[in-house]
């Protein structure tokens, strides 16, 4: 399933927990399939979660479109041959599943939870924010950019630059620089 290209996969990554908001991904996904049938979402992660995950799947009647992948030692591999990276998270702190999807030139929809995505994706502009726990709001955005080939390559083509910003030098040099800032403040 994952190699065919006739496929829209949508992939998320994270622990199987409540402030991960799988539960609104999925839920999201239930409108996504009525627009985008030929697609699959699918879930990377372990956790306390997995069984209400997986009532869900089976009450919206997902079983055969939503994969728990379970925990994968080489997540690389599954981004990037999906088509789209879901970010549904309800709060973080510093997102590195967001850095890690930009590396993989992947199209981000992330939500636009408390620290993190906002400053990563700068407001929209290296790919698209949905409000926070809003299941509609998600589905929207994901069936949006889905049917969107051009908006996809877009993102993808900015992301490299973008993640290159957050390179380890960078990133340390920036820093430093905030920290120097801020302890010469007289």
């Amino acid at each position: 399933t994952f190699n065919d290209t006739n496929i829209m996969k949508f992939i998320t990554i994270g622990r199987l927990s409540g402030e991960k908001g799988h539960k609104y991904l999925i839920e999201a996904y239930s409108e996504v399939i009525k627009e985008i049938p030929n697609s699959k979402l699918f879930i990377i992660g372990e956790g306390q979660l997995r069984g209400q995950l997986e009532e869900l799947i089976r009450a919206k009647g997902l079983e055969s479109q939503v994969i728990l992948l379970g925990l994968r030692e080489n997540p690389y591999k599954y981004i990037s041959k999906a088509n789209i990276f879901i970010f549904p998270s309800l709060h973080e702190g510093l997102p590195y599943v967001l850095l890690e999807a930009l590396a993989c030139k992947i199209p981000i929809i992330s939500t636009d939870c408390i620290t993190g995505p906002k400053e990563i994706l700068e407001n929209g502009k290296y790919g698209l924010l949905v409000n926070t726990a809003d299941s509609n709001d998600l589905a929207k955005k994901m069936i949006q950019l889905a049917k969107d080939k051009t908006a996809r390559d877009v993102f993808s083509e900015k992301s490299v630059q973008r993640v290159k910003i957050f390179d380890n030098r960078n990133f340390t040099d920036n820093w430093v620089k905030l920290i120097d800032y801020y302890l010469n403040i007289d």
